[in-house]
């Protein structure tokens, strides 16, 4: 299992946010896959409540989505270039004891094709690649006939 994490910051702007307990989670989805794009997982908060102390305040979270082997194997073999990713977020705060939805938003994330292979390089994510080549003249130099009779001898 690997994680993807995005790193959160929230701003106070209602009172009726304010020193409140309050949940965020979502979904996670990847986008120009083709007909592969899609679902990839729940978003949860690493540490849950987040608390915005005051009107203003900032808090800063992060948002964690697990995924597997197989789902980085699609994303491989339906990319083209970067990748965007849109996070589907729903936030509930504590208000006199009961929950109360304070907010539903999307955000779409674009990762571009380098910082996407420094993430998969970070994951060990490894994925086999198959070359073949014509095979030289053996007539060519002596080096390349030494190469090819160890070759057939290794064959056999």
């Amino acid at each position: 299992m690997m994680q993807l994490r995005f790193h959160f910051e929230a701003s106070c702007r209602h009172e009726a946010s304010a020193r409140r307990p309050m949940w965020f989670e979502g979904k996670l989805s990847a986008l120009g896959l083709g007909s592969s794009s899609g679902y990839l997982g729940r978003l949860v908060v690493e540490s849950s409540p987040v608390t915005l102390h005051s009107l203003a305040a900032t808090a800063t979270f992060t948002f964690v989505a697990d995924l597997d082997h197989r789902q980085l194997q699609i994303i491989e073999e339906h990319r083209r270039g970067g990748l965007n990713f849109n996070l589907e977020v729903t936030g509930t705060a504590m208000t006199d004891g009961r929950l109360e939805r304070i907010g539903v938003g999307s955000i779409e994330y674009e990762v571009n094709q380098s910082n996407w292979a420094a993430i998969l390089e970070q994951m060990q994510y490894r994925r086999l690649l198959l070359i073949e080549l014509d095979t030289p003249d053996a007539n060519r130099s002596a080096a390349f006939a030494a190469a090819l009779d160890y070759y057939r001898d290794a064959e056999k």
